[in-house]
């Protein structure tokens, strides 16, 4: 990778812009070359360490991310800098015969290399950007085909899905995954709208068919215990009601007189 260099020297920061795309490189390379491995795992259902893998590349790719920011931000603090420095002055296109070159002084080397160095910034940073979205895809994948995993283990592959649609909101493999999770936490109505976003795939209509019919065995249920509910209700209404006016119909303790002696208890003399 070549260095950036004007006429009258190498500019410091310039050589610093590119040291940061040559880091970048590295960074790129080896969150690569980490993916690669966890896809090798992922394969083998050794989805434990595959995990362990995507979550390295992700903080390889994120590290890019974060530095060709810098690195383009750098880059147009020094375009506004140097502006006036790139524009040609009329003295140097006054002279006829510098007519046809005075396309290309318009836009010198020093200008013309951070054009270059701005591209490439770009690019690796959108490279790291489809990485990331891939790592995020594939977690959401391992743990939705792993064992023994909790409500909690979903959700946060739901997430990684949700990580995946901030940036594409049409992601058909993280709509159909997270459409999966929510199954798998049996909440049938999220997981019934997600499905109903992919229209085209055979899968997804299938089970939707089978959210469908989860939904309304779970509404019968729901009734089921809500009638139940009520009926004991009515009946402990009942059961109190009825002891109520038993107690209303019953006579009254007699009196009782002279310690032992009732009303009832004297005889007619």
């Amino acid at each position: 990778m070549s260095h950036l260099v004007t006429d009258q020297g190498t500019d410091p920061t310039e050589v610093e812009i590119e040291r940061g795309l040559r880091q970048n490189a590295s960074y790129l390379s080896e969150a690569h070359c980490l993916k690669e491995k966890a896809n090798f795992y992922y394969s083998k259902c050794d989805y434990a360490e595959a995990i362990k893998l995507y979550h390295q590349c992700l903080l390889q790719a994120k590290a890019v991310r974060q530095l060709s920011q810098v690195s383009l931000q750098r880059m147009a603090r020094l375009e506004q800098e140097n502006r006036d420095s790139d524009k040609v002055s009329p003295s140097q296109t006054s002279n006829p015969d510098d007519v046809a070159g005075t396309e290309e002084a318009a836009v010198p080397v020093a200008g013309r290399s951070r054009l270059s160095s701005t591209s490439r910034g770009e690019d690796m940073k959108a490279e790291a950007n489809e990485i990331i979205t891939k790592c995020y895809n594939n977690l959401a994948a391992c743990i939705l085909k792993g064992s023994s995993r909790t409500v909690d283990d979903y959700m946060r592959a739901i997430a990684y899905c949700d990580k995946v649609l901030e940036a594409d909101e049409n992601n058909e493999k993280a709509l159909f995954r997270k459409a999966m999770l929510y199954m798998k936490c049996e909440n049938y109505e999220r997981a019934l709208l997600l499905f109903k976003k992919l229209p085209d795939n055979r899968e997804a209509a299938s089970l939707a068919a089978k959210c469908d019919a989860n939904i309304i065995k779970d509404r019968k249920r729901r009734n089921e215990i809500i009638r139940r509910n009520f009926a004991r209700a009515a009946a402990r209404e009942t059961i109190q009601q009825e002891a109520q006016n038993a107690g209303a119909a019953q006579p009254s303790e007699p009196v009782a007189m002279n310690g032992n002696a009732s009303v009832s208890s004297f005889a007619e003399l």
